[in-house]
């Protein structure tokens, strides 16, 4: 009955706080495929940019789900295994003349599922995964089955 999230609950972010217990019967749906069917569960997601200031460290930009921060935290939780898939790349840079350089990236032809921690990439995992695998699921389930032994 409101025309937006914003909404729900007379507002002040209460309708971000009730779509975290719709987060969470989601969730509890993938685990039950997961414990009792034996499924992999794989969940994925756009990205955005966030702007972190640590209490402890200088400010920098983190590359994290683009969800409302009370179902990133949910989500983020839950995951045994928190990754980012990305294309390696690398900067070429141009003179551009009076001591100027002008940097594009260019992709190497590489892609990449980063695992381990990384200040760039909100990711992370709880088997001591190696920190990049290449992006296909023989190198994934290689990486996960040696650090299950």
């Amino acid at each position: 009955g409101v025309a937006s999230i914003e909404q729900v609950g007379g507002g002040y972010g209460k309708g971000f706080g009730a779509a975290v217990e719709h987060w969470r019967n989601l969730l509890d749906g993938m685990d039950y495929l997961r414990t009792q069917r034996g499924m992999a569960v794989i969940l994925i997601c756009h990205d955005e940019i966030r702007h972190m200031e640590p209490p402890d460290g200088d400010p920098f930009d983190m590359a994290t789900l683009k969800l409302n921060k009370k179902a990133t935290a949910v989500v983020t939780e839950w995951c045994d295994v928190l990754s980012y898939a990305r294309a390696k790349r690398t900067v070429k840079k141009t003179d551009t003349g009076f001591g100027k350089e002008h940097g594009r990236a260019v992709g190497v032809g590489q892609r990449v599922l980063t695992l381990g921690q990384n200040p760039a990439y909100c990711t992370g995992n709880r088997y001591g995964l190696p920190d990049e695998v290449a992006l296909n699921w023989a190198a994934f389930q290689a990486a996960l089955d040696a650090a299950r032994s």
